[in-house]
């Protein structure tokens, strides 16, 4: 009778909490031999005998932190003669090892907002790194967080725009295996009145005037004027409103944004008077954004140029200054106003 063998079905050491086999396996050429484990109150399965000679007994066990150190020992039996094989057990404490950060953080433009990330870990030795601000995969910056036992803050005093994106914060710890990191992130929302990112004036072969701009949430009033009266429809004038997708510089890193532009155009030049205003008011649930256009008379010396002139001179020159009412245009932009809500369904 040679002495048991004892296979396992993991590497050393066992986890706590992870579900093991242990298989004793003898040689016996008797049909009165017996093979048990002796390993206190770990229940093991009926032997089973397979060719008469083979034997074969199992434990299926629950790797507890507890049973480190014990030792189970498989013994073959026949008659009064007995030999067993012993096998000590290792287990070790479960790794644990996390980050908990919410999905999403909100908040209103030109208000305060905390971006928080907290470990936990059973390792001795554990702390943070910097975070990471980025927008739809661009990298924006790194900041340093307030760290504070496990858990590490980002303050921004004033939300903007340009904070929008996802933060991630990244955590490390260190063992007898040695140094691991873990990474997670959290997206940041800033709702407010509308933003005004970009404004164009087109002068031929139409007068047209366009703004692209963001609201969050969406801008449910979107009104164009000429010197302080509502353009009401006509067919002089053609108005437009599509999404759009333009570039936005986010603490001077460009980043391609989604939003709304606003186009006004004016098929008939001689329809406009000298000091007009043409003016695009938005507001959204948080509050107004508009955008001034000033026009004056142009003078028409040769000595003078103005913008539309020159703008002209390159599409046609045979143009003439006998048959059109020529503006220079002054761009103002109104301070937005904004009022405090908060309203958890508005994107960024």
């Amino acid at each position: 009778m040679t002495p048991p063998e004892i296979r396992i079905n993991q590497t050393w050491p066992f986890e706590d909490g992870s579900v093991v086999e242990l298989t004793c396996l003898a040689q016996i050429n008797s049909h009165a031999a017996t093979l048990n484990w002796n390993c206190t109150d770990i229940e093991t399965s009926k032997q089973n005998i397979a060719n008469c000679t083979h034997y074969s007994t199992k434990i299926i066990y629950t790797a507890a932190v507890e049973d480190n150190g014990r030792v189970c020992k498989c013994i073959a039996t026949m008659g009064t003669v007995s030999i067993s094989t012993s096998i000590k057990l290792h287990i070790r404490i479960k790794e644990i090892f996390s980050l908990d950060i919410y999905n999403q953080f909100l908040c209103n433009n030109s208000k305060e907002v905390q971006l928080s990330c907290t470990i936990t870990s059973n390792a001795l030795s554990f702390g943070f790194d910097s975070w990471t601000h980025t927008y739809n995969g661009v990298f924006i910056r790194h900041l340093k967080g307030t760290n504070v036992g496990n858990t590490s803050v980002v303050l921004i005093n004033t939300c903007q725009f340009y904070d929008c994106g996802q933060y991630e914060c990244r955590a490390w710890k260190r063992d007898e295996s040695g140094l691991k990191w873990i990474e997670k992130a959290g997206e940041l929302k800033v709702s407010g009145p509308p933003f005004i990112v970009e404004t164009q004036a087109i002068f031929t072969p139409d007068l047209s005037f366009a703004a692209k701009f963001v609201s969050l949430p969406t801008a449910y009033y979107l009104e164009w004027y000429i010197s302080e009266e509502v353009l009401n429809n006509s067919s002089k004038y053609n108005r437009t409103f599509t999404r759009d997708t333009f570039t936005v510089y986010m603490h001077g890193v460009p980043v391609t944004v989604a939003g709304y532009k606003a186009t006004l155009t004016i098929d008939s030049k001689e329809e406009m008077e000298t000091d007009e205003q043409v003016s695009l008011v938005l507001i959204n649930e948080l509050g107004k954004a508009s955008y001034s256009f000033k026009l004056w008379k142009a003078p028409f010396e040769e000595n003078e140029p103005n913008v539309y002139n020159e703008i002209v001179a390159e599409s046609d020159g045979r143009m003439s200054n006998h048959h059109h009412q020529y503006f220079d245009i002054e761009i103002s932009h109104e301070d937005t106003e904004s009022n405090s809500y908060d309203e958890s369904s508005n994107n960024c």
